[in-house]
């Protein structure tokens, strides 16, 4: 059975940009993960370890975001995917990222990327 995981609207600051005032100033980001699990075994067991730790994804994803400093929306999407996959369980990975404040006529310039789990 594919169930879906959504950690939804998880907001980060960090230095994410190109402009040097981006790479000098942290700036809040909201990213949005959905992980795509067989969740057949765990619906049966109720038992943790047969399913996806998402706390422990989104706490990997944090630390990797907040020691970071990509220029790109397609780079640090790209290292949360890698970060997902490391999960076995996770078959496929869908990231969202809004970046505020860039687009003046714009509420935020949007990255959507995903990855099937090879």
């Amino acid at each position: 059975m594919k169930t879906t995981v959504v950690i939804k609207n998880m907001k980060v600051s960090c230095i994410l940009g190109v402009s040097n005032k981006e790479r000098k100033m942290p700036q809040m980001i909201s990213i949005t993960i959905r992980l795509i699990i067989d969740g057949e075994k765990a619906s049966r067991t109720d038992a943790l370890i047969d399913t996806v730790n998402y706390r422990k994804i989104y706490d990997n994803v944090i630390l990797l975001i907040e020691n970071s400093h990509f220029h790109l929306l397609e780079a640090l999407g790209g290292a949360i995917i890698d970060v997902c996959l490391e999960n076995k369980r996770v078959l496929k990975v869908m990231v969202t990222i809004a970046k505020f404040n860039k687009l003046e006529k714009a509420d935020c310039a949007v990255l959507e990327i995903e990855k099937d789990n090879e």
